[in-house]
C-alpha cells in the first residue's frame, strides 16, 4: 500500500516526469512488468482516495480523475496487457476509478469541478510549459520579441552596386596598365582585367561573407528557439485552449502567459490538496 506521503505526491505530480514510483523509466515505451507496477499502485492510490470521500471528496474527485491522465502520460491500456488476470485487474482498477470519479463529481460544485480539470490539464503538459517559458525568457534577453515571421538564411553575394566596383574598377586598371605597357596586346589587358576583376570580388566579399556568417548564425539561433517554442506550445494548445501563433506573435504576452499557468497550478494545489491530506 502506497503511503500518504506518496499519495500526495501523486496528487502533486506533474506526468510523468514526477510519478512517485522508483523504477519507473521517463519514457513512454514502457515494458510489461512497469505497466503492471503503474496499474497496481494506481489501484491502491485509488483506495486511499476513497478515504476522503465524505470529507473532502475534491481529492477523491482529483485523485480519480487523474488516474486517466496516469494511463495517458504512460499509454497504459487493456491491450498493453497479454495476461487474462493482468486484463481483469486492469479492468476492475479502471470500474473503481470511474465509481469513484462519479460519486465524488456529484459531492462538489461546478467552480470545483472546473478547477479540478484546470489543474490535471497544467499538470499533463507542465513539462512544456516549463520549456516554453524557458525558450521565449531566452528569446526575450537576446532581443526577441516575436517568432513570427520565420527567417530564412541568406546567401552572400553582391548587389548592382558591387558589381559596378567590380567592372568599372577592373577596366581602368587595364587601361591604365595597357597605357603604360611596352609591348601591349588585347590577350594581356584581358588578363590584366580578369585578374583584376577576381582580386576586386575577392575584396568585396569577404566583408559580405564575414557578415553574413553572423547574420545567419542568428537566424539559426532564432530558427532554433521557434522550432523548441512551436513543439511545446503544440503540447499545450489542446489541453489549455492556448494559441501558439498568438504567442509566438507577442513573446512579451506569451511569457506572462506561462508565467500566470505555474502561478495557478500552485494555488490550485494549495487550495485542493495541500491544506487537507
Amino acid at each position: 500500500m502506497p503511503s500518504n506521503e506518496q499519495f500526495v505526491s501523486y496528487l502533486l505530480a506533474a506526468l510523468p516526469e514526477e510519478y512517485p514510483i522508483a523504477g519507473i523509466p521517463l519514457s513512454f515505451k514502457m515494458e510489461d512488468a512497469h505497466r503492471k507496477e503503474v496499474v497496481f499502485q494506481q489501484g491502491k492510490l485509488l483506495e486511499i482516495a476513497g478515504q476522503f470521500l465524505e470529507n473532502a471528496p475534491w481529492v477523491s474527485l482529483l485523485a480519480s480523475m487523474k488516474h486517466r491522465c496516469v494511463l495517458e502520460a504512460f499509454e497504459i491500456h487493456s491491450a498493453s496487457f497479454h495476461e487474462i488476470a493482468d486484463k481483469e485487474y486492469f479492468a476492475n482498477v479502471e470500474l473503481a476509478a470511474d465509481d469513484l470519479v462519479a460519486s465524488s463529481a456529484s459531492r462538489c460544485d461546478s467552480d470545483t469541478r472546473q478547477e479540478i480539470e484546470r489543474l490535471l490539464n497544467i499538470q499533463a503538459c507542465f513539462p512544456e510549459i516549463c520549456l516554453c517559458l524557458q525558450t521565449v525568457n531566452e528569446a526575450l534577453q537576446h532581443g526577441i520579441r516575436s517568432f513570427e515571421p520565420p527567417k530564412e538564411l541568406t546567401e552572400s553575394r553582391l548587389g548592382p552596386g558591387g558589381w559596378s566596383v567590380v567592372i568599372v574598377g577592373s577596366l581602368l586598371v587595364g587601361i591604365v596598365a595597357s597605357l603604360f605597357a611596352e609591348n601591349w596586346s588585347p590577350g594581356g589587358a584581358i588578363t590584366i582585367v580578369a585578374i583584376t576583376a577576381l582580386l576586386i570580388h575577392m575584396a568585396l566579399m569577404y566583408p559580405l561573407e564575414e557578415r553574413n556568417k553572423k547574420v545567419n548564425k542568428e537566424i539559426t539561433f532564432f530558427n532554433e528557439l521557434r522550432d523548441t517554442f512551436y513543439a511545446s506550445a503544440t503540447k499545450i494548445k489542446d489541453r489549455l485552449q492556448w494559441h501558439p501563433l498568438a504567442a509566438a506573435e507577442n513573446l512579451v504576452f506569451a511569457a506572462e502567459h506561462l508565467r500566470q499557468m505555474i502561478s495557478d497550478r500552485e494555488d490550485h494545489e494549495q487550495r485542493l490538496v495541500k491544506p487537507f491530506v
